[in-house]
């Protein structure tokens, strides 16, 4: 029995080594298809989150993939190979770019060249293959494979995917009808090509949402790569287990049961040894909370770790909690019945007698019946295997989603069954559910095994099973199912035909609303839903004709701002929509002194930018909380950037002349509000602030106050949308009280550097700025101890993190912390201890500015709740025609009109008025009128809204733009000086000037 215990220990020895070998391989993360293990370089404590959730994609997704195209064979498998190729060289991209940081564009084609070469190679295959029997197949894999180029795509990397994936799915549809009935390898190959495209958008939106993400303190991309070990080269994991002692020779097997030539009577003898107690008290079971290709975070260890003395909780996974089964469950919750979580269940769950309004959510339910006694709203079966419904009536939908072998039976009436990504679902119909010409409609997406019965059509009464395929409408009508193929999906939209057929998935309603008006003229449900707007952006791509003869083709869209055709630019003429107070009255063909040809041509100018290069991607960069860097560029090219630094145009600096032919000494203060009033019809002040809000307010004090070194070395640079800049005041202890700022500047024993300490908090476009114009104290208490310095984000002690604010969330809001930042004193910007004279003189720019943004805001706001009014029909009429609809408009109109007219008027004093008696006498007027202007917008703003009801409150849709102001009006009211300190402000500066002017009060 010793001899017994000795090998049972040498076993336990082995599986434990075996344990460490298997924790080890998958330690260093699962590799890319075809990748050799990882190189001693890519230790598993070193590999980032993003490479190892790519691993767990590729093991999870690919793999399954992999093996059917391996059973589909021939070309199929020749092709997934060089896929497998592809996201091998794209992990390697992935874990290069969570090392280095992001390179320069033009070493990027080198850096994906790798990819790109497997990519070619994909494709190629296709082509050359256009008479295989497989080129379906084939073109499946060749139409996706693009998507692996989101990594050169910013800032929408996953609608990127999304379009990648649509167009494999119109190939993924042919496979599958037309394999469904012969091999189901075919079937599941195109349905796991889809479910892996899918799988890598949501790898993309959580870890790489606005384009890679690059290592900001990473070394050089490019000297990085190309010191980067070939993969098949890669040595073993350092820290290798060795192998297990060998197996027990034959001699000591005789010891078991007898001669070594009876194995079989050795094998009871060992496993009958094996199970007595004791021996094995050492072994234990591995749940799921311990494997590795479950927990990729174990991977990063190279045992298994021990089992805990005592009964506790499995560690999270990413700080999640672990979570333990649910109970089972049949409340109403609200007007929601919610019944989830039960298996097995040997009675029918039955809910009795529910009210018409209830909705019914059945979640989680295996192996159990499910009936609702009763007609309700609608019902939900979502994530229920081997389940059965039993239902009456309901008034909308029935929705099967994420299900597997499911029953429906509807023994009343139901107009609309959706069944969504859900393998194996039969209905029933009833006779009353198709009776006096009742429709039902069966719709179905990403959906297998699906069949429809209709009681009465068999020869003997009874139930007769028709297939419902993938991707059709299906009508039951009269106990016959029509069946329609969602490839044709046209509209008529105001005379024009519109192909919505690849729109479907990525309608806001869901596809349900299309297919209900397919083959209709749409114009009256566009109208109430949509604004005209979203034509502009999708009606191009989906345009086919028009109803009253040929096929209408759009026009082109010029490549530049001024490639585009200038409107609206003689005197005399109207521009704009129209709407009365809409847009300032100048627009309208009213009479000013204040603006010429110069400025009409630029407003049109203006307007073709912001239409063409960032109306259609408001909402987009609004939802990434980011501005692409290539917006910079364009407008830096197009002139716009310069037009937002003062009422001069800055000649020595500009990287171009002033756009449409305008003179430099012809432009004045009114055309940056031209440009600033323009910019902000996109309704989003974090795009508005995200363009030119950092550099609107910090770039004005170095080109009024710069050294004329500091002046030729960064103005030229902001100005070309090269680099970035901001203005930093505001801190934690202080805001409007801009005398008592604790940030602090002290000067070292040589005079050569000042040493700052302190932290700077809502510093717009801080987040991405490369220099950062900042208040310190650099002497006493109070107004007289303050400086303005250029930091540089390339020094040592600069930190900034982003803000997530309620409103302009494109803008980089962010707190910076500077930490014995070493500044050269050539970095002070005007004098030493004079530094508040510079920021006030700078508050009036920054304040006007805010009055500028706020004005067309309000206007915003006022013209989409205008345009709605005249077509939301409430009690019998339009909104418009309700008396006390009328009233909030005009309202609004008035405050409107009043704050442009001042604002008009202090903006020909700044230009015409001295720039010392500016400091003195324009100071309070433009203070209040910073708090008429926000509180004109927060005003209208909240009318609007309450014109708009419910669309107001939902992101997204009609009233988009007056949602999103809502949320921003906190973010004008508040900087520049609250409305509180600027009413203040704005008095008492009046009372002293006119003191000091000898008023006689």
């Amino acid at each position: 029995m010793s001899d017994l215990s000795t090998v049972l220990k040498r076993l336990e020895a082995a599986t434990q080594r075996l344990e460490e070998m298997v924790s080890g391989t998958r330690a260093s993360a699962p590799s890319a298809p075809g990748a050799s293990p990882a190189s001693s370089a890519e230790a598993p404590a070193a590999l980032p989150l993003s490479v190892i959730e790519f691993d767990a994609l590729l093991d999870a997704h690919f793999r399954a993939f992999e093996s059917k195209a391996q059973a589909v064979g021939g070309l199929v498998s020749d092709q997934v190979a060089s896929l497998a190729a592809a996201l091998k060289a794209q992990r390697e991209f992935i874990l290069l770019a969570s090392k280095a940081k992001k390179p320069a564009q033009t070493d990027l084609p080198a850096l994906l060249a790798p990819t790109q070469t497997h990519l070619e190679a994909v494709i190629k295959l296709r082509e050359s293959s256009r008479s295989s029997p497989l080129f379906n197949h084939l073109s499946i894999v060749s139409e996706g494979i693009p998507a692996l180029g989101w990594v050169a795509v910013e800032p929408t990397p996953v609608p990127y995917i999304g379009e990648m994936k649509d167009a494999a799915q119109f190939y993924s549809n042919r496979v599958i009808k037309e394999y469904r009935d012969k091999d189901k390898n075919h079937v599941e190959f195109a349905q796991l090509f889809t479910v892996l495209l899918t799988e890598l958008q949501a790898y993309v939106k959580k870890f790489h949402t606005t384009g890679v993400a690059w290592n900001m303190k990473g070394g050089d991309a490019k000297s990085l790569a190309a010191s980067a070990p070939a993969a098949s080269s890669a040595p073993a994991p350092a820290g290798g287990a060795p192998p297990p002692p060998p197996p027990p020779s034959a001699a000591q097997l005789e010891k078991f049961g007898g001669a070594a030539s009876a194995p079989a009577a050795a094998s009871a003898s060992l496993f009958s040894a094996l199970n007595k107690e004791g021996l094995t008290s050492g072994l234990r079971k591995v749940d799921k909370s311990e494997m590795t290709h479950k927990n990729p975070e174990l991977r990063a260890t190279s045992v298994v770790a021990a089992a805990p003395s005592k009964p506790a909780a499995a560690a999270p996974k990413f700080g999640g909690a672990v979570a333990s089964k649910a109970p089972p469950k049949c409340a109403l919750e609200g007007s929601k019945w919610v019944v989830e979580n039960y298996f097995n269940s040997a009675e029918p769950i039955v809910i009795e007698n529910p009210e018409l309004r209830h909705t019914v959510y059945i979640y989680n339910c295996q192996n159990s019946t499910i009936q609702v006694k009763g007609k309700v709203n609608a019902v939900t079966l979502d994530n229920c295997k081997k389940s059965g419904l039993l239902l009456e009536s309901v008034v909308s939908t029935v929705d099967v989603v994420n299900c597997k072998s499911v029953q429906v039976q509807i023994t009343g009436k139901a107009p609309t069954v959706a069944i969504d990504k859900t393998d194996g679902c039969q209905v029933y119909l009833s006779k009353e559910s198709v009776a006096n010409g009742a429709e039902v409609e069966v719709l179905t997406a990403m959906s297998s095994e699906c069949n429809v019965l209709v009681d009465g059509e068999g020869e003997d009464g009874g139930f007769v099973e028709r297939a419902v395929p993938e991707q059709i409408k299906n009508t039951v009508k009269a106990g016959k199912m029509e069946s329609s193929i969602e490839s044709d999906v046209w509209i008529i939209v105001h005379g024009k035909v519109y192909d919505v057929t690849n729109f479907l998935a990525d309608h806001p309603g869901g596809k349900k609303v299309l297919l209900k008006v397919a083959g209709t003229d749409a114009s009256k449900q566009f109208d109430q839903f949509h604004n005209a707007a979203v034509l502009d952006k999708f009606g191009p791509d989906l345009l086919k004709g028009s109803i009253g003869g040929a096929a209408e083709v759009p026009a082109p869209v010029a490549e530049t701002a001024a490639d585009a055709e200038l409107v609206g630019t003689e005197s005399g003429e109207s521009f704009g929509d129209l709407v009365p107070f809409g847009d300032p009255y100048w627009y309208q063909d009213w009479g000013s002194p204040f603006y010429n040809q110069t400025h009409r041509k630029l407003r049109s100018y203006v307007r073709n930018f912001v239409e063409k290069e960032i109306m259609p991607f408001c909402h987009e960069w609004d939802e990434a909380k980011a501005v692409p860097k290539s917006l910079f560029k364009k407008a830096a090219q197009a002139g716009l950037l310069p037009c937002m630094v003062g009422s001069h145009w800055p000649t020595e600096y500009a990287p171009v002349p002033p756009p449409v032919g305008i003179k430099p000494e012809e432009f004045d203060a009114f055309h940056p509000l031209v440009v600033c009033d323009e910019l902000c019809r996109t309704g989003s002040g974090g795009v508005a602030w995200g363009l030119v809000g950092g550099m609107g307010i910090g770039l004005p004090p170095i080109i009024h106050f710069g050294s004329p070194e500091m002046k030729a070395r960064v103005v030229p640079q902001v100005l070309s949308g090269d680099k970035f800049i901001c203005l930093a005041i505001t801190e934690p202890y202080a805001g409007s009280d801009v005398a008592n700022l604790k940030c602090e500047a002290k000067k070292t024993p040589d005079g050569k550097h000042f040493i700052v300490n302190g932290e700077k908090k809502w510093i717009t476009n801080g987040v991405f700025a490369d220099y950062f114009t900042v208040a310190c104290r650099t002497g006493d208490e109070g107004m007289g101890g303050l400086s303005l310095l250029l930091i540089e984000r390339t020094m040592p002690g600069v930190t900034t993190r982003q803000m997530n604010c309620s409103g302009v969330w494109a803008s980089g809001t962010s707190y910076v912390t500077f930490e014995d930042v070493k500044v050269p004193v050539e970095n002070l910007i005007g004098k030493e201890n004079k530094g508040f004279k510079c920021i006030m003189y700078n508050f009036n720019n920054e304040r006007m500015g805010i009055a500028m943004q706020a004005t067309r805001f309000a206007r915003v706001c006022y013209e989409d709740a205008m345009k709605y009014a005249h077509k939301r029909k409430t009690f019998g009429k339009l909104l418009i025609d309700h008396p006390v609809i009328r009233n909030k408009f005009a309202h609004m109109a008035r405050k409107i009109e009043a704050t442009h007219a001042w604002m008009e008027i202090l903006l020909y004093q700044s230009q015409t008025m001295d720039p010392d008696l500016q400091m003195l006498k324009l100071g309070g007027p433009v203070a209040l009128l910073k708090a008429q202007s926000t509180q004109t917008f927060e005003y209208c703003a909240r009318e609007a809204a309450q014109i708009f009801g419910g669309l107001a409150y939902s992101r997204g849709g009609q009233a988009e733009r007056v949602e999103r102001l809502y949320r921003e009006v906190r973010a004008y009211a508040i900087p520049g000086g609250s409305e509180e300190i600027m009413l203040e402000l704005g008095i008492r500066q009046s009372l002293k000037v006119a003191e000091f002017m000898g008023s006689k009060m």
